[in-house]
């Protein structure tokens, strides 16, 4: 078991993607949020094309593509505004939900469901925020584009021109379904000095959690009450998330937190805390 150390892994934070069924107007409980014109019921599609609306002038009328999340996010008003300037035929519909912490969870829930509804029913949005939804479920049902496919057909995407490793590291299965627009780095610290008092070595390419706990060991039998500053629950999801496949299948939706192995790192992150 691996640690994580300072470049070595980034996570993402905000993701989107684009549904495979265009067409509905999102979940009947999203409120709406940006200035809306005309087509806030685009037609039904097979493809992920901007919607004719209907409401608009010129060939097929002005286009709507629905963009749907749970909060709202200035981010995407941003991006709306310097994308309809450039395109006018072109609306982007932002659909959020409005609520306070009384109503959050509640909320978030009818969310969670009133999305995954209109996906299996081909009325999904066009554009998604897939924080705290399903991902993987929704690849195993076909919901969402593989967007590497489309950028292995697009001769103006210049993949050099991004950070491999975080494209890699969004990958669901084979593909890339969902986009990272931000990420951030997970590492460890450490006070040279005392590692060097230790009298112990640390090689950052082959070093586990079990050489961390018998470092943290030597450290604390002498003038160091702590050798690391976290709470039980943190270390544990730090562990986990470093060697998820031993307990997780995305693929399957499978977990195997009955397992002896978890029940083990349990026991382990018990002993270190102690």
């Amino acid at each position: 078991m691996k640690p994580k150390i300072s470049l070595a892994i980034a996570s993402c934070l905000v993701l989107f993607t684009i549904a495979a069924c265009s067409g509905g107007g999102g979940s009947p409980q999203a409120g709406t949020s940006g200035t809306n014109a005309a087509g806030s019921n685009p037609a039904k599609t097979g493809d992920n094309a901007p919607q004719d609306s209907g409401g608009g002038t010129g060939t097929g009328g002005k286009k709507t593509v629905v963009f749907q999340m749970f909060f709202p996010d200035e981010r995407f008003q941003e991006a709306k505004r310097k994308y309809e300037a450039l395109h006018p035929d072109v609306t982007i519909q932002l659909e959020d939900v409005r609520t306070d912490d009384s109503h959050l969870e509640a909320e978030m829930e009818k969310f969670q469901t009133g999305v995954s509804t209109a996906m299996l029913a081909g009325k999904g949005p066009d554009l998604i925020q897939l924080d705290d939804l399903p991902v993987e479920s929704y690849v195993r049902h076909g919901l969402l584009v593989n967007l590497e496919t489309m950028m292995s057909q697009d001769s103006s995407f210049n993949k050099e021109d991004y950070f491999a490793n975080i494209l890699d590291n969004a990958k669901t299965g084979d593909g890339i379904y969902k986009m990272p627009l931000s990420f951030f780095l997970v590492g460890l610290s450490a006070n040279k000095d005392a590692i060097a008092q230790s009298g112990v070595k640390i090689e950052d390419q082959t070093w586990s959690w079990n050489d961390f706990a018998e470092i943290s060991n030597k450290l604390v039998s002498g003038e160091y009450r702590q050798a690391l500053y976290a709470e039980p629950q943190d270390m544990l999801n730090w562990m986990v998330s470093d060697n998820a496949s031993l307990f997780m299948d995305e693929a399957m939706g499978k977990v195997y937190f009955d397992s002896a192995s978890f029940t083990g790192l349990m026991k382990q992150v018990k002993a270190m805390s102690e």
